[in-house]
């Protein structure tokens, strides 16, 4: 299963623990995932921190990490290294889709 993991709120800390992404808050335990069932986390709270080990073993297993500003747009994308067709279709398509409609001045 491939999983898109959205961290909204503030004040969020990521981990690796045991195969999975810890995710706590205030000291305790709020959720943890599978890492083989991560494709990609986006980060659109302030405040969030993680361990590099986490987004290590995220990039081993392909996935990608997006942080994005206070409007909710990317400004950071971490993406493996190592060719990942899955991503790069994704990534293809989304520059091939039409452009949204906006408002002529």
């Amino acid at each position: 299963m491939e999983r898109v993991i959205e961290i909204a709120k503030e004040g969020q800390f990521l981990a690796r623990d045991r195969g999975t992404m810890l995710v706590k808050a205030d000291g305790s335990e709020v959720g943890r995932v599978p890492l083989d069932d991560i494709s990609c986390i986006i980060i659109t709270a302030r405040g969030v921190s993680y361990s590099n080990d986490l987004i290590r073993s995220l990039a081993e297993r392909g996935a990608s990490f997006v942080i994005c500003n206070g409007n909710f747009q990317p400004i950071s994308w971490l993406w493996p290294i190592e060719g990942n067709h899955t991503q790069a279709s994704r990534m293809q398509a989304q520059l091939s889709a039409p452009k949204p409609f906006s408002k002529r001045t």
